[in-house]
């Protein structure tokens, strides 16, 4: 595994626990704080390192969500409905539901995030060539 992926999966690590461990409104607000800075920060080891152009530093932000929202979230709610239904109350597949509406919802965003921290990397380094 490289360097950035690897930094990537602690920085989805580190922003799961917060949410996990504030869980409030301040909680949800570092989160995805978080989130937005390991899109960005994935975005620009992608370019910064000259693996790849924008288009895959792009698709960084997406796949940051897909693992923690839909697979880590969703994948749970999924699990709970059928392991833990008391908990879920019966509403674990309407939950999944949602955080699937919600990833496409967001997934715009999310690449946005990851794009931008591939076109500061581009900029601020003119040996690094990155196309679109």
């Amino acid at each position: 595994m490289t360097r950035s992926a690897k930094a990537v999966l602690i920085g989805i690590s580190v922003a799961t626990a917060i949410n996990y461990a504030v869980s409030s409104f301040g909680g949800d607000i570092l989160f995805n704080t978080g989130r937005v800075i390991v899109a960005f920060v994935g975005g620009w080891l992608v370019v910064s390192r000259g693996a790849a152009g924008l288009w895959v530093a792009a698709s960084v932000g997406p796949l940051v969500m897909l693992i923690d929202h839909v697979i880590l979230k969703g994948g749970y709610f999924i699990w709970a409905h059928y392991y833990l239904p008391q908990a879920m109350e019966g509403e674990g597949l309407l939950a999944a539901g949602g955080v699937l509406l919600s990833y496409a919802m967001f997934l715009p965003i999310a690449a946005v995030c990851s794009l931008m921290g591939g076109l500061a990397a581009r900029n601020r380094r003119q040996g690094v060539q990155a196309h679109p």
